[in-house]
């Protein structure tokens, strides 16, 4: 199999797993195995335990993704000032920002919210035209790639005033709350044209649903030592899980399409630490100041299991790719975030703030079995250092509700490097072990048998940039509040997630002859690049929340 790659060329991502489990000796615990059956030969691959550099070859969305401490936070009220929220939260969904900001709370509340999301985007650099082995020409007419739509809760707070002094008080909390979220699940449809009979329609997609996040639940405190002046603290215990399922469909709109490929990965999440809070204020609290610092901690990532079953093209073997990505600790740098709040007139208030994050500090070490293939796992993330700003604006004073209006803006990084083709090699079959270098000289051509992922992330940064706008209507007991957030940001993927395609992103040189010198002895080889594609992409956030006060419960 191996001396003929072109025998599995229809199928999707087949030859990239089959030779870097021959080239990464001792990664897979059981060989591939042929089986006969109803449907042709299936090809079973045991990775066994691997690590992230097999993680990026096979799969690069699963590495090359957001982990996101800061955008998750609640709520619609600091989404339409942009984020810009951190001196002007006092309610319960003080926990997420500054829990010294707690001591606003006057009387028992409870608060919740959600999040919609949705996207779209327009895509460059896709094939115009793909070849498949004894079949005409497929001529790519349109290409588009946008995020899944979801709908996922936010947070769960509640604070209720414990003591209160002459100058002095003391507010206990507890929350539950999405601390980071990883997920990044999108839909990928390929509109070609096979050219016989008329110019056939054929669509090729591919579906990825992505739940779970890293959650946090525990008990906050704010204390308030004078006038004007607070302290907080927040114990979170952070457990999470995400859960992957993918497919892959052809439609040719006139049946007979084959069975869809499909994709499975688990990953589970769990640690603990702690927020420290301060806050201030002055001048009859028209102006105040607060932050919030994130110690550095500890996250243990296990689980890992991954399936791939590819689509079993016409003549073309089935394969069956499984293993478990190696359990690793994921230390997790400190995060600062202050901000401060400006009320310049009776009804409008104006807000800053700055959060950073030294992301590209994360350290991972493995927690049991060290795989050969990423002995030093390396990750994508990036330093986060965001500017926000927002606007509030009371535009209806009722003596049965005040209905305020907001606006902001905020700089965004989405906190991880982008994959590049340069950190991706091609192996050709020159190249395998156990070749003589006759062998390895009579080779005419570049045969393309894998890609493998150096390990060593160079792409750029991902960074974007959001507007929002958000309304309250708040009652003495209860305030409703909506926020509208679009992001814009650009970003670098594979083609359908694949960094190495005989069909769908081949090797550019692939099928060349090899130069040779004078005496006809083959001359080094000058490395080419998988190629990536741009997406232009907006997403947009909608989010709701409410907070319930219930006046002399406790």
């Amino acid at each position: 199999m191996i001396r003929n790659p072109r025998i599995v060329r229809p199928s999707i991502r087949t030859s990239i797993v089959l030779t870097v489990v021959v080239l990464m000796v001792g990664l897979s615990s059981r060989p591939a195995r042929a089986q006969g059956g109803g449907g042709g030969q299936v090809f079973e691959l045991d990775l066994g335990v691997f690590g992230l550099n097999t993680l990026a070859t096979i799969a690069p969305s699963l590495l090359f993704r957001p982990f996101d401490t800061f955008g998750v936070r609640p709520d619609a009220v600091a989404l339409g000032m942009g984020g810009a929220y951190t001196a002007r939260s006092t309610n319960a969904f003080a926990t997420s920002w500054s829990p010294a900001g707690l001591t606003g709370v006057t009387e028992f509340s409870l608060a919740a919210d959600a999040v919609a999301q949705s996207s779209s985007g327009s895509v460059t650099g896709f094939p115009t035209v793909l070849e498949i082995p004894a079949s005409p020409l497929l001529t790519v007419t349109g290409y588009d790639n946008k995020l899944k739509s979801r709908f996922q809760y936010g947070s769960l707070s509640m604070a209720v005033p414990l003591w209160t002094g002459k100058n002095q008080k003391v507010v206990g909390a507890l929350s539950w709350r999405r601390q980071a979220n990883p997920t990044s699940g999108e839909q990928a449809v390929q509109d070609l044209t096979l050219e016989e009979n008329g110019s056939t329609p054929v669509t090729l997609a591919v579906d990825r649903s992505e739940k779970g996040a890293v959650e946090t639940y525990g008990p906050s405190l704010g204390v308030q030592l004078l006038p004007g002046v607070s302290l907080g603290a927040s114990a979170n215990f952070l457990i999470g899980r995400m859960r992957i399922n993918g497919a892959t469909r052809v439609n040719t709109g006139g049946g007979g399409s084959p069975p869809p490929g499909t994709q499975r990965f688990t990953q589970k999440y769990s640690g603990f630490n702690f927020d420290l809070g301060a806050r201030f204020e002055a001048l009859s609290n028209r102006v105040a100041v607060a932050a919030k610092f994130t110690p550095e901690y500890t996250l243990e990532v296990t689980g890992g299991g991954y399936n791939l079953t590819n689509i079993q093209a016409p003549g073309a073997p089935s394969t069956n790719i499984f293993g478990k990505l190696a359990g690793y600790d994921l230390t997790v740098p400190s995060a600062f975030n202050a901000g401060i709040a400006l009320q310049p007139t009776q009804r409008l208030w104006l807000t800053a703030d700055i959060e950073s994050q030294k992301m590209g500090d994360t350290t991972l070490e493995y927690n049991g079995v060290t795989p050969l293939d990423t002995p030093e796992p390396e990750h994508a993330y990036q330093d986060v250092s965001n500017l926000r700003f927002g606007a509030e604006y009371m535009l209806f004073r009722k003596s049965w509700a005040n209905i305020p209006i907001r606006v902001g803006y905020r700089q965004v990084d989405l906190g991880y490097r982008q994959p590049a083709g340069e950190d991706y090699t091609y192996i050709y079959s020159f190249q395998l072990p156990g070749l003589t270098q006759e062998q390895r000289d009579g080779i005419d051509d570049f045969q393309t048998v894998a890609v493998v992922y150096d390990g060593s992330p160079s792409g750029e940064a991902v960074d974007g940039n959001a507007y929002s706008f958000g309304f309250s209507l708040a009652t003495d007991r209860v305030t409703y509040d909506v926020g509208f957030d679009v992001l814009s940001y650009e970003e670098q993927k594979f083609n359908l997630d694949s960094s190495w395609d005989t069909i769908f992103n081949p090797n550019p040189v692939e099928g060349d002859r090899r130069p040779r010198d004078s005496e006809g002895v083959p001359l080094p080889v000058v490395n080419v690049h998988p190629s990536l594609i741009s997406i232009d992409r907006s997403l947009t956030n909608i989010r709701f929340s409410a907070t319930y006060r219930f006046p002399g419960l406790f």
